[in-house]
């Protein structure tokens, strides 16, 4: 209701009249109006913090990476193939990752680098890493940097070569089983066809006997 109720005259957003004094009912007050939408956009920012923050980061082959994904955040696994080199005057640390794809380099600044040492999750030369970070795309060659120490791991080599033979066991597995199958239906004619012979008449097997 944008007009008085007693005069007439319209008060736009007032609660009360200007020219009568007339106390308005019936409509909703600005200041409930305002307090839902901070209410209602606050609930929403942290939904989607929540969101940002436990949504798994997709992973990306290196090779993969181009100029578009420049500042994007993403996930890379590899192998340490040079490095890693630390500087302890910057804190800066910097390895090269590997993968059948390509090589990008890793780094790491004072703050990160001093997680990852007191966690323990420095790479050695040959260890199997998965790491999330900031791309940066140079001249076509990409790097990443490391913002969260928690989101680089480890991947241990025991621990590939078992997952490695798990799915080979279950690709040997799968391929006996369609074996097995291929087989047991190559039979199914002949055992119609040797059932059907055994239902001839007395008369036709006589006939075939002479």
């Amino acid at each position: 209701m944008s007009h008085c109720s007693s005069c007439g005259k319209y008060v736009g957003p007032y609660e009360a009249c200007p020219y009568c004094g007339a106390r308005q009912t019936g409509r909703t007050r600005v200041r409930t109006v305002k307090a839902a939408a901070v209410v209602l956009s606050t609930v929403g920012l942290v939904m989607l913090w929540l969101a940002a923050t436990r949504a798994p980061i997709p992973l990306t082959p290196i090779g993969q990476v181009g100029a578009t994904m420049n500042m994007a955040y993403a996930r890379v696994e590899g192998q340490v193939v040079r490095g890693p080199t630390y500087y302890a005057d910057s804190g800066y640390l910097a390895f090269t990752l590997a993968d059948s794809t390509g090589e990008m380099r890793v780094s790491a600044y004072r703050n990160e680098t001093e997680a990852l040492r007191a966690q323990g999750r420095v790479p050695a030369l040959g260890d199997w890493v998965s790491v999330a970070g900031t791309l940066q795309i140079r001249q076509e060659n990409p790097s990443l940097t490391i913002n969260v120490p928690e989101h680089m791991d480890r991947l241990h080599p025991e621990l590939l070569l078992l997952l490695m033979e798990q799915w080979m066991q279950r690709l040997l597995l799968g391929f006996a089983l369609l074996v097995m199958v291929a087989l047991s239906t190559s039979w199914i004619p002949v055992n119609n066809h040797q059932q059907a012979s055994y239902s001839q008449s007395p008369e036709l097997l006589g006939h075939q006997l002479q």
